[in-house]
C-alpha cells in the first residue's frame, strides 16, 4: 500500500468513527484546489478543521548524553510528519494521528498542544503526554463547545 493510499485509508477511518459518535463531518478542500498552504486539512467537523496524520511502525535510532558519555538505542514505534515542505505553518483546530500497525491506534489532539513541532514521536514502550490523547473523541465535541459559547 502506497503512503497516499495508506493516508486516503486513515482519513475515511477516522470519518466513520467521528461519524459514529454522532460528529457531522466532510472532507476538506481538495490539496490541488488552493494554492494556500493553510487551507489544506483533511476533514472539517463542527466547523472545526482537522488534520490526519498517519506513521507506520518503524525502528529508528535514539542518542542520549549521560555524564558527557553517549548511549545509542533503537527504538521501536511512530513518527508523524507534522510539516509541509519544511513549513510548519498548518494550524489545524484538530490533528488527528493514526498509528497504523495490525491495529490502528488513534491520537485526538487539540491544534494548540502541537504548536511548533516539526515530527513528533511515540516510542514503545513509553508514557508520553500523546497516550492521554488517545481515543479522545470527545475533543471534538470539547472544542465546539468552547468556539460556540465564543462566538455567542
Amino acid at each position: 500500500m502506497t503512503r497516499v493510499q495508506l493516508h486516503r485509508r486513515s482519513v475515511e477511518m477516522v470519518r466513520s468513527m467521528l461519524a459514529a459518535h454522532g460528529i457531522r463531518v466532510q472532507a476538506g478542500p481538495p490539496r490541488a484546489a488552493s494554492r494556500s498552504r493553510a487551507v489544506r486539512f483533511d476533514l472539517v467537523a463542527e466547523d472545526l478543521t482537522i488534520a490526519v496524520r498517519v506513521a507506520k511502525r518503524s525502528t529508528f535510532p535514539w542518542q542520549v548524553l549521560v555524564h558527557g558519555k553517549r548511549y545509542s538505542y533503537r527504538y521501536h514505534g511512530h513518527r508523524w510528519n507534522l510539516h509541509s515542505h519544511g513549513s510548519t505553518k498548518l494550524r489545524p483546530d484538530v490533528w488527528v494521528f493514526v498509528a497504523s500497525s495490525t491495529c490502528s491506534r488513534f491520537f485526538v489532539v487539540p491544534g494548540r498542544r502541537v504548536r511548533g513541532f516539526y515530527t513528533l514521536t511515540l516510542r514503545e514502550p513509553s508514557r508520553t503526554w500523546l497516550l492521554a490523547y488517545e481515543n479522545r473523541w470527545e475533543t471534538i465535541h470539547e472544542l465546539a463547545t468552547v468556539r460556540q459559547r465564543n462566538v455567542a
